[in-house]
């Protein structure tokens, strides 16, 4: 097979391959397309090295058809078209994936598109719902967070959520998902055309940043009380703002601080929360930090992306272009 290796200069080229095989818990897809992300652009940079065991050369979301399936899989079988998260080695006519990591592409998605979204599906997942112990965003995107009438399972129908970048890939995915689910979505982005592109997502309002203080503009559109959540791949820059806009028991997701770990706060009526190792349920850190903000600092872990099938029914993909597998350095280059 071919793939595209990481040249001296930062490039990509050709190059030739033996087929992938596939482990016990594996796929092995025929890739149809794959994914640009900010990842594979930092590994062509030689600053994001993939993990022990993965192919050496970029591309960490695919779609295509499943050409091979191993010993252990259940649920899966050659000829399935699908999507997948995969540790590295996307950009390549065949990729291996854990079945764990597999969705099935969406019967209104094309396999162009359906290359489009695990990622950003995966850290929606990962940074809102895949948090043991905590209520609020945590749960939100659960298979039962539509809870049946008198359930006291928290549901996002009723909130309102404000989501930064929301024209980008994570933020236009969680407009669509949010609003869905019943959320109220209020967005910001940079310039009209994309907060037109917001509102045409579901977006209930889209805060322009560059000529609009987004706080007073939250502050306007909830008559103060603020919002249930905030999502937020900005980071420092907005924290403190983040924190003045979330009404009572509000929660702040910041998924910019790093590639292992992510920022939770959540505003509270005691001066201090700790949550207990059993709680998480996870190896982590907490620290006790000022009145009205309680602060969690863990692990980033992998996601189970078939977790994520029940949301993903009607989902719009914006796809900027399409490059042949040859041409994958231009697509790069238009993502830095």
């Amino acid at each position: 097979m071919r793939a595209m290796v990481i040249t001296d200069d930062g490039g990509m080229a050709p190059s030739d391959f033996s087929d992938p095989e596939a482990g016990p818990d594996e796929v092995v897809i025929d890739v149809a397309a794959a994914g640009v992300n900010r990842a594979d652009l930092l590994q062509l940079k030689g600053l994001h090295p993939p993990p022990p065991g993965a192919a050496t050369w970029p591309g960490l979301e695919v779609s295509g058809t499943i050409s091979q399936v191993g010993a252990e899989v259940t649920g899966w079988s050659v000829g399935d078209h699908v999507a997948a998260l995969v540790d590295g080695g996307g950009y390549a006519e065949r990729a291996r994936a854990r079945a764990g990591d597999l969705l099935a592409v969406p019967e209104h998605l094309d396999l162009a598109g359906a290359a489009a979204f695990p990622e950003a599906l995966g850290t929606l997942w990962s940074n809102l719902a895949d948090v043991p112990g905590l209520d609020g965003p945590a749960a939100l995107l659960r298979p039962d967070a539509s809870a049946a009438p008198g359930s006291d399972a928290p549901s996002a129908a009723g909130r309102t959520i404000l989501i930064h970048g929301g024209s980008g890939g994570v933020g236009s995915v969680a407009i669509q998902l949010f609003s869905a689910l019943g959320a109220r979505v209020l967005t910001t982005a940079g310039g009209p055309a994309r907060t037109a592109r917001c509102l045409d997502l579901g977006a209930a309002a889209a805060i322009d940043h560059r000529n609009e203080d987004f706080t007073q503009r939250v502050r306007d559109l909830t008559e103060g009380r603020g919002v249930d959540t905030v999502l937020d791949p900005i980071g420092a820059a907005y924290l403190n703002k983040n924190i003045s806009v979330l009404a009572p028991h509000g929660h702040l997701d910041d998924s910019a601080f790093s590639v292992d770990e992510f920022l939770l706060i959540r505003k509270t009526d005691e001066p201090y929360i700790v949550a207990s190792e059993e709680q998480l349920d996870r190896q982590q850190r907490t620290i006790r930090c000022p009145k009205d903000q309680y602060i969690l600092l863990f692990a980033h872990e992998a996601v189970s992306a078939s977790n994520l099938c029940h949301v993903t029914s009607g989902l719009r993909i914006r796809q900027r272009t399409q490059f042949p597998l040859e041409r994958c350095a231009v697509a790069a280059r238009l993502q830095r």
